[in-house]
């Protein structure tokens, strides 16, 4: 079994990336930028906030995150210049500055990002909100135990 962990970013994929991690063998897990250039191997543990691929194989499990992009947005704000370049990367989008790639347009296309997922078959979705209460749906979804980490606050600006 594959995982893979696909996300709108600043939805809590790191916390859960490092949950099931923890749980399952063999405890190794890497980020892909772009599912389609990625050689994805089977029982690999996955993280990305690439769009969905055309067909996912029958192997992986899916779990997206998502979450409400104004409050993404604002937690990206509040981050480093370097750290929102590197983020921006992870999406395949160019940082300009907050105004121009954030406030006056979705420059790293969130919504574009949710809809590619949204209506696939046999991806798990959580909001945000709920990640932190979803260890038991996770797990069953899985066939593995997972525990999650208490929720902290993100910042946001």
């Amino acid at each position: 079994m594959t995982i893979l962990i696909p996300s709108m970013g600043r939805c809590g994929s790191t916390a859960l990336f490092f949950a099931i991690r923890a749980c399952v063998p063999p405890h190794e897990g890497r980020f892909v930028h772009y599912l389609a250039d990625a050689d994805i191997q089977d029982a690999e543990i996955i993280k990305t906030h690439d769009r969905a691929p055309d067909v996912i194989p029958d192997h992986w499990r899916v779990i997206y995150l998502y979450g409400d992009p104004d409050v993404i947005r604002r937690s990206v704000m509040a981050q480093s210049e370097e750290w929102k370049r590197v983020h921006f990367e992870h999406f395949g989008k160019v940082f300009v500055d907050d105004q121009v790639s954030l406030v006056d347009s979705d420059g790293l296309d969130l919504m574009g990002n949710r809809s590619s997922w949204r209506n696939l078959d046999n991806v798990l979705h959580i909001h945000y909100d709920d990640l932190f209460e979803s260890a038991e749906v996770i797990s069953e979804f899985l066939g593995v135990t997972i525990t999650l980490p208490k929720r902290i606050n993100r910042s946001t600006t």
